[in-house]
């Protein structure tokens, strides 16, 4: 890796109103001003290569005109990309205060020399040394003028001085570090690249919400623990940069929070946040990862996006930002409309409606029929059966071959969970199948495609077929395929609240959206990381046993309604002022009642939509053995559910 090694002088004065300003000198190789500085010698130390910048560049005498700090101010060693030599470079930097004294202090707090012809704003004083040896102009920046990059009369300004003073404490709330002066940078997060804007190209001022910022600092908490503090420091510098070029003529972007799904990934970001100015003023979602999986979702986006969309109510349509080739990020279209009340993600408006009664219950079911009728106008129209007694049916369930291995290692904590359910959850007819039993004897009854590697599809394995052997249509029933989301839940969906009320349900996140996902995990999925995460506040789990008979008695109740509307009783309605636990049944079948409309009535199938239903949710129940981030009494949760939804969907066909 290439690298630099350079010392810097800190001049610094009180301007109006109290201002702290920094000497800067117009750098023609950059075409910007920058620090009095360069690079050091090998021969010397950096204060020695400081003293010898700031005698040569402007012209003064150490002990009679200046006086550098026997101390260095800060020592900083960062990674960042050099935009003047294409490469990414290891850069260390020492910092020292430098003092002027007699007249040529005189001289440059003077500031009376004649106005230039680049602008009407006063340079600084042409006399002693003012103006460098070699007719460099020299002028004191404020802080404003550091993080726009421009100076009043448009000249620019490096945008390196702003991250050097940032990284150095020197700067307010936009750049938090550690009091430590001798700052060590480790290595940006994998995948995300450090992206300077080029010189010429004005920066936006990039502030912090409190709240986006203790996010930021949860979402990183594993890499400031291993990195230490500075990790922050690191990431806030890198996805500051990133916005900047994203809206490049803004005035401000305002970080207002961090949207993270169930499992956290080092090199992505989903940002929300406020531009001010641009030819894109208002509220956006942007997505930061790397190019390879922005250009995945933007494919994925195209591959569903019916034909001349450009706005939509629900979906945020996608803005890709690019410079030249490179794909920086996405920007999720203006969400004002959705997101210019209080809001929040649909899980945190779903577990408040449950376990609080706020937002309104009623409201929430509301939003379910607003997000699916939407969903289903744009994406399910073109939904296709896929039917095992084809005799090219191949299964593909996302990620079953993992799934399944998740729940059958003997030293992993689904194999606990598996054994504590199936002693204790009652064996009653219709009450509880293990899931993993079944969907293994699925596998050895009908062909089916193994998880995806990173050269394409997975292989299909056929199962050797003898007679008397159950076929595929007794095993597996006709599903939907089409376009679909294909990871809708309840965190990339975003809801306004008014009035203690959930409205307008905006979705983004589109990197799992295909035009063959089965339409059924679009409706289990989003049941499922809703309730499993609200169980554990209803139901006593302090005993597995006692939890787990708990969440088997609702999810029968559950199933057994659903049952009834699904032969002719009308869906329930909301009722704010119910228990918690009525809540949520309401509330998930009132989700099921999307499900029988986009999966039965409106496909013209009202008989075949259930079995669809309880096999999709057998198949995620065991999906989620595969993520290590969820605690014991949703990991129980996960597998009842998967549990009772193949009792049902085994009891009609026996």
């Amino acid at each position: 890796m290439r690298s630099s090694i350079a010392a810097f002088a800190l001049f610094r004065r009180a301007g109006s109103a109290g201002r702290v300003e920094y000497l800067a000198q117009w750098n023609d190789g950059w075409n910007a001003f920058h620090f009095v500085g360069g690079h050091k010698r090998e021969d010397e130390s950096f204060r020695v290569c400081c003293v010898r910048e700031v005698a040569e560049e402007l012209g003064l005498i150490e002990g009679r005109d200046f006086h550098v700090a026997a101390e260095r101010h800060s020592r900083l060693r960062y990674v960042h990309f050099s935009e003047r030599a294409k490469a990414e470079t290891d850069y260390t930097v020492e910092l020292f205060d430098v003092e002027l004294l007699g007249d040529a202090a005189s001289a440059f707090e003077a500031d009376t020399s004649p106005r230039r012809q680049r602008g009407d704003v006063p340079s600084l004083a042409l006399r002693a040394g003012v103006e460098g040896p070699r007719g460099e102009e020299n002028r004191w920046l404020t802080e404003s003028d550091l993080r726009t990059g421009r100076c009043r009369d448009g000249r620019t300004v490096s945008p390196t001085m702003l991250r050097i003073l940032s990284l150095a404490g020197l700067t307010h709330d936009e750049f938090p570090v550690s009091a430590d002066r001798e700052v060590d940078r480790p290595r940006p997060f994998p995948g995300v690249a450090l992206v300077t804007p080029a010189a010429d190209t004005p920066r936006p001022l990039v502030l912090w919400t409190v709240a986006a910022h203790r996010c930021l600092r949860q979402a990183i908490a594993e890499a400031v623990g291993n990195q230490g503090p500075n990790a922050l420091d690191t990431a806030m510098t890198t996805l500051n940069d990133r916005l900047q070029r994203l809206f490049p003529g803004a005035r401000a972007v305002v970080v207002q929070d961090q949207y993270l799904g169930y499992r956290r990934r080092d090199d992505e970001f989903i940002l929300l946040v406020e531009v001010d100015g641009s030819n894109r003023p208002g509220r956006h979602v942007v997505k930061l990862a790397n190019e390879e999986r922005l250009n995945a979702e933007l494919h994925a986006w195209e591959s569903c996006r019916p034909h001349g969309l450009r706005h939509d109510l629900v979906f945020m349509t996608l803005d890709p930002c690019r410079d030249g080739d490179r794909l920086l990020g996405l920007v999720y279209a203006d969400a004002q409309q959705f997101l210019g009340v209080p809001a929040t993600s649909l899980e945190d408006a779903f577990l408040g409606a449950v376990c609080h009664g706020t937002p309104s219950p009623a409201s929430l079911a509301d939003v379910f029929a607003q997000l699916y009728e939407r969903v289903g106008h744009l994406l399910y129209q073109t939904s296709y059966p896929d039917n095992p007694d084809d005799p090219a049916f191949v299964l593909d369930v996302p990620r079953l071959q993992t799934s399944l291995a998740a729940w059958t290692r003997p030293d992993g904590e689904p194999a606990r969970v598996r054994q504590y359910v199936n002693i204790w959850a009652a064996p009653d007819r219709g009450a509880f199948r293990d899931p993993v039993d079944y969907l293994d004897c699925v596998c050895q009854g009908v062909p089916w495609r193994g998880d995806a590697t990173e050269d394409g599809e997975g292989e299909i394995h056929q199962p050797a077929h003898h007679p008397g052997d159950p076929e595929p249509g007794d095993l597996v029933p006709r599903m939907l395929r089409g376009c679909a989301h294909g990871d809708l839940h309840g965190r990339n969906v975003l809801v306004g609240i008014v009035r203690d009320r959930a409205r307008w349900p905006a979705v983004f996140d589109y990197e799992k959206m295909g035009a063959r996902n089965l339409l059924a995990w679009d409706f289990v999925k989003m049941e499922h990381e809703l309730k499993v995460r609200a169980y554990p506040s209803l139901f006593p789990n302090e005993r597995a046993s006692q939890f787990i008979r708990a969440v088997q008695d609702f999810e029968v109740r559950l199933a057994q309604q659903t049952e009834a509307c699904y032969n002719g009783t009308s869906w329930p309605q909301v009722d704010d002022r119910a228990e918690p636990a009525e809540r949520l049944r309401t509330l998930l079948l009132a989700l099921r009642q999307q499900a029988a409309l986009h999966l039965g009535t409106d496909r013209n199938r009202p008989r075949q939509w259930l079995d669809e239903y309880y096999f999709a949710l057998a198949c995620y129940g065991i999906h989620v053995g595969r993520f290590d981030n969820l605690d014991r009494p949703e990991l129980l949760g996960a597998y009842l559910s998967a549990g009772v939804a193949t009792a049902r969907f085994l009891w009609y066909r026996e």
